[in-house]
């Protein structure tokens, strides 16, 4: 399959990273970055073109006639629109436009554009507000998600009057909290969802969507002009599933002083016991990296109250096997004795 992709930065080139990993594909980037390009020649399998996609002479030259899908992923949409339009009247099977008008996804606007040779169009932000929809509506709108095995958090917060970051811009950011290892998805502000970019500043009511180790949900919460207990949210969805386990354990050694059978109840407890020990342990490794790497009040907190809920859930767990040791011995001298009798 010939594909043309052209972009502006990293955007066209991780694309075409993707798509070159498949088998069968022919990827051509179109880039007005000469220096990028270079790069790409010199490091990749992938043809490289500098220029202008809007030019007829470029597109030519990226041999888009023969191309079976022709992409364009600039910032620019009015450019990618254009491109997508010559490369269609130039040859191109089908051809996708990226863009940042909600407006243009409308069933008869889509219509337009097909009419003037853009097949397809996405854009980033409608995308990424039905992710993030659809994410809280699994999380029953809690204000934390983890995931890539509780390496990473999905934070919400709505920004306060009394925020730090409001008024500044993502790159003000950076350069004041230098420490802070995030990124900022998405800010929902007015009814609109906004993809933010380095010079968007952050105002008052907004709901920022961040992505953070969850070390740093602390921080975020400070910045955010929320009070520092609120960083106890981390473990809340732990705790939750340690008091399901150890409400399964009471219920397993209750079952076997009966005489009953517990396999029912201990197999799913060793499964959850199991997982949420684990992730009790790299939530502790977060929280003791944060408290090491900048000696605040709230990794500290954070890591001395999940401590001593794991080593109370261990506790717990010694003294349950325990109690299974002294029923089990229990009840082997009475056969032992009914045996004699």
């Amino acid at each position: 399959m010939n594909i043309v992709i052209a972009g502006d930065g990293e955007v066209g080139l991780h694309l075409a990273q993707e798509l070159s990993s498949l088998e069968n594909q022919n990827i051509t980037i179109v880039d007005p970055h000469e220096d990028l390009i270079k790069m790409v020649g010199s490091h990749t399998d992938l043809l490289a073109i500098t220029g202008d996609s809007t030019s007829v002479e470029v597109l030519k030259n990226a041999n888009v006639r023969k191309a079976d899908l022709l992409i364009s992923v600039l910032h620019d949409e009015k450019i990618n629109l254009l491109t997508a339009a010559l490369g269609k009247q130039l040859g191109a099977k089908k051809t996708i436009a990226r863009i940042n008008n909600l407006e243009y996804l409308r069933p008869e606007n889509q219509e337009r554009f097909k009419n003037i040779g853009v097949d397809s169009l996405i854009c980033p932000e409608d995308i990424v507000s039905k992710e993030i929809a659809d994410l809280l509506k699994q999380t029953a709108a809690t204000e934390i998600f983890d995931f890539s095995g509780g390496k990473l958090s999905l934070f919400l917060i709505k920004l306060k009057e009394n925020a730090p970051v409001v008024n500044k811009t993502l790159n003000d950011i950076v350069s004041l909290y230098p420490h802070l290892d995030f990124r900022a998805v998405a800010i929902h502000r007015n009814s609109n969802t906004i993809i933010p970019k380095g010079d968007d500043k952050f105002q008052v009511n907004d709901l920022a969507y961040v992505i953070t180790k969850p070390g740093g949900i602390n921080d975020l919460l400070k910045l955010g002009g929320k009070p520092v207990g609120l960083a106890l949210w981390q473990l809340f969805g732990t705790t939750n599933q340690l008091l399901a386990a150890i409400g399964l354990l009471v219920v397993s050694v209750y079952l076997f002083s009966q005489g009953k059978p517990i396999v029912y109840t201990v197999l799913p407890l060793i499964g959850m016991l199991v997982m949420v020990v684990w992730a009790m342990g790299k939530k502790l490794v977060s929280f003791y990296d944060g408290w090491k790497a900048q000696g605040d009040l709230g990794h500290a907190s954070l890591f001395l109250v999940g401590l001593i809920l794991l080593v109370l859930t261990i506790w717990l767990v010694v003294e349950a096997v325990a109690a299974f040791a002294r029923w089990h011995s229990v009840r082997k001298n009475q056969r032992f004795v009914a045996t004699r009798t």
